[in-house]
């Protein structure tokens, strides 16, 4: 049987020590492909990098986590960087648009800022044919 993780941070630093043998552990339980959800401009470059390295199997996503809206006052110019990647992906391409959405778990204080962040992105999905 072949499967795909359809959400994967195995780029985040937790992984660091082990990444390589999470990713074969991945291919042995029968894992064809991992994709790769985006977080924030801080975590981009390890996001890109996994991608590079295991371009065979890890695809990269790109996107704006609902939480890094939360109290983050640069959240605009972090979704004008989401923009920038799409039009102009630093990996060979993106495969959706991710990780986006409403998370209202941790607080609601940011509801709105979350929801225009989302309607932005959905806007971005269509404007470049993307999934989300």
């Amino acid at each position: 049987m072949k499967l795909i993780d359809t959400h994967s941070h195995l780029y985040a630093e937790e992984f660091d020590d082990d990444r390589s043998e999470a990713l074969a552990r991945a291919r042995e339980g029968g894992v064809v492909r991992l994709l790769l959800p985006a977080i924030d401009k801080e975590s981009n470059e390890r996001l890109f990098a996994l991608a590079r390295d295991a371009k065979n199997v890890c695809r990269p996503m790109m996107g704006l986590h609902p939480t890094s809206v939360n109290d983050n006052p640069a959240w605009r110019d972090e979704l004008a960087l989401v923009e920038k990647y799409l039009e102009n992906p630093p990996v060979e391409r993106f495969y959706g648009v991710g990780e986006i959405g409403l998370d209202l778990y941790w607080s609601r204080d940011f509801r709105e800022e979350q929801m225009e962040a989302f309607g932005h992105q959905i806007e971005l999905s269509l404007r470049y044919n993307l999934p989300i």
